[in-house]
């Protein structure tokens, strides 16, 4: 809550059926924000989209944009998005840690905050289930190697699982720049998209991508 602002874009990264983010939304979120979220899953985000229109905030879920992607190639300009923010997306990514982080600190023009395990800060037996499960390891680490800034690194005191506790890893991008006007780009070239009423298209690459049930379709592979 502290590092949000009247009319900010934020994306959540990987965010599943929206269970979760409607629930953060509508607990901190000002009305005028406008939210970005993205999963791999189709069938994921059409639940997610009926989910937040049904429980969140009808002024916030107005302001709702879900699309499909995959966070190693995420479909939105540089420095085009105030918060990032992950709840558990990274979680199961070991070995794509720098990819991922990339792309994230590519897109983000003032705050990261990742809401992810700490392998570092585990039990042993906790760091055994997350090797077992391929989880990631040493995200400061890889956070300072993309040339982000790690700010503060909190627990959350309420986890849900003690193997598995959760920090919020707040961070400064290493652009640190002033917001672009667009946000949807092409996953190829990254190059604008334009939004029509079926798709979305780039006059630059002439490349199209399809919307199913008005879901933008953002890989690669789909154009």
């Amino acid at each position: 809550q502290p590092y949000l602002k009247d009319n900010d874009r934020i994306l959540d990264c990987g965010t599943g059926e929206m269970t979760t983010i409607t629930s953060v939304a509508n607990k901190v979120f000002p009305d005028s924000v406008k939210l970005y979220c993205f999963d791999i899953s189709l069938s994921r985000i059409l639940w997610g989209s009926q989910f937040s229109n049904k429980f969140m905030n009808k002024k916030l879920s107005s302001n709702v944009k879900p699309f499909i992607a995959t966070l190693d190639n995420i479909p939105v300009l540089d420095n085009s998005i105030d918060i990032v923010c992950t709840i558990h997306a990274l979680e199961p990514n070991y070995g794509k840690e720098s990819k991922i982080l990339q792309e994230i600190f590519r897109v983000a023009c003032r705050k990261i905050i990742l809401f992810e395990p700490s392998y570092e800060d585990n039990s042993q037996k906790g760091k055994d289930r997350m090797e077992s499960h391929g989880y990631i390891r040493n995200l400061p680490e890889q956070i300072k190697n993309n040339n982000g800034r790690l700010e503060k690194k909190i627990k959350i005191e309420n986890a849900i699982n003690p193997l598995n506790p959760t920090y919020a890893y707040i961070i400064t991008p290493p652009n640190n720049a002033k917001r672009v006007e667009s946000v949807f780009a092409c996953p190829v070239t990254k190059t604008p998209l334009v939004e029509n009423s079926d798709c979305l298209y780039s006059d630059k690459s002439l490349l199209v991508y399809p919307k199913i049930s008005n879901i933008p379709i953002l890989r690669k592979k789909y154009h």
